[in-house]
């Protein structure tokens, strides 16, 4: 999401950009597991050749972006990601910021849901415990802001996080292939 808090450019109005992120920790003790990480969205839809949303999958200091892409259903849009045995990774969907007109704008907003499956192109057939924990967390940048302009002595910024609900309200999902 991208939206201004208050109407005017003087404080306190200000922008949030906020991203969806989910820790994912593969408990297998013996395989690496390759999920397809699905993101369902209907008001609005999520388009990959918009450009207004990127994803990062951060493991072991690379923060690897890569664009969603579509699927045979038209509001599921999948990133395919790699988690070694008993190792954790964090995957991240965020507004493109790198997009001036994305803040520029200020009106992207994006609702839905995830589901995780093994990929179907994995070795593992049988079903997979992960510990997954996914969050909401937000930045509140300044009304107007442009970064070239702003002497870093004057930036103004504030964070959220909070933990999102998970179906069955435990930590610990089984998944399989889709």
């Amino acid at each position: 999401m991208v939206k201004p808090l208050a109407p005017g450019d003087n404080p306190p109005a200000r922008t949030v950009i906020q991203a969806y992120f989910l820790t994912i920790t593969n408990l297998n003790p013996d395989s690496d597991i390759d999920l397809d990480v699905d993101f369902i969205s209907v008001t609005p839809g999520i388009d990959p050749l918009d450009g207004n949303v990127i994803t990062f999958f951060d493991f072991l200091d690379a923060n690897s972006p890569a664009a969603l892409s579509n699927t045979a259903d038209p509001i599921r849009k999948r990133r395919t990601i790699n988690i070694p045995a008993r190792d954790t990774g964090l995957f991240l969907l965020q507004p493109n910021v790198f997009d001036p007109e994305v803040l520029a704008d200020a009106n992207l907003e994006i609702r839905g849901h995830v589901e995780i499956s093994v990929n179907n192109f994995s070795p593992l057939n049988a079903t997979q415990e992960l510990l997954v924990t996914p969050e909401h967390r937000g930045t509140f940048i300044p009304a107007n802001f442009n970064m070239p302009m702003v002497p870093i002595r004057d930036l103004d910024f504030d964070q959220l996080a909070y933990a999102l609900p998970v179906v069955g309200g435990s930590a610990l999902v089984e998944v399989n292939k889709a």
